[in-house]
């Protein structure tokens, strides 16, 4: 995809296709300016968010060479045959989101943001509209930032229990990734106050009780009982 993107002959892509091209552009060495540049020659549907989603990579994604954010929003993604832009404003609020922390920079609270954009089949000519940059605004206020910082340290302990269940190999990643992908959206629905829109149609009362539904869920790496009955609602 890479290599067509380059020479103009590849299909037409979207914003997460993006992303992934965008690791392989900085795994080869390009600066930020020329990754975008690579990326627009392409037949690219969302040629005005390049410049947010190359920024975004660079920052938020977990890091080269394996940039772990990206490849599991692409794997998670798959589950819904995710097809809907999101478009220029979401990625620029999404990227340039400042919560003046200079110790996080929260990448799964940004994780969990793109993730819910992924799942919904709300949408308008073309484009998910379940979250909007105002949504994302609101995670800055101070009556929700308290609730922003447990949710961000409680994803990012269970990022580390998944990565630790996929070394060890008592858990499958495509248990892992739904498990995890199931608790981001959740956790960004309850703080957007969104739960209503949820493809499960359940609601959470707090943060606790959406970690107590991660852990239930990954007690099974089989994927036959009360994850596998969770992810139903999710096809």
């Amino acid at each position: 995809m890479a290599l067509n993107s380059g020479n103009s002959i590849g299909k037409a892509i979207g914003e997460l296709e993006v992303a992934c091209l965008m690791t392989h552009f900085f795994n080869q060495g390009l600066d930020l300016s020329q990754a975008c540049l690579n990326a627009s020659q392409g037949d690219q549907r969302c040629k005005e968010s390049i410049p947010f989603i190359a920024i975004y990579v660079q920052k938020f994604a977990g890091g080269a060479p394996n940039f772990p954010i990206i490849n599991f929003l692409s794997r998670f993604s798959q589950q819904f045959n995710a097809t809907l832009l999101m478009g220029q404003d979401f990625f620029q609020g999404l990227t340039m989101l400042d919560f003046k922390q200079p110790d996080c920079v929260y990448p799964f609270i940004r994780a969990s943001a793109w993730a819910t954009m992924l799942t919904t089949s709300k949408s308008s000519d073309g484009y998910a509209k379940l979250l909007h940059c105002h949504d994302l605004d609101k995670l800055k206020s101070n009556n929700i930032f308290p609730k922003v910082q447990l949710a961000e340290k409680m994803l990012t302990d269970s990022w580390k229990t998944i990565q630790n269940c996929l070394k060890d190999r008592s858990h499958s990643e495509s248990h892992t990734n739904k498990c995890f992908g199931r608790m981001a959206v959740r956790t960004m629905l309850f703080l957007t106050g969104k739960q209503k829109f949820s493809r499960e149609g359940k609601e959470f009362e707090s943060l606790e009780s959406i970690l107590e539904a991660f852990t239930e869920d990954m007690k099974n790496p089989n994927e036959k009982t009360q994850a596998a009955k969770a992810e139903k609602s999710y096809q």
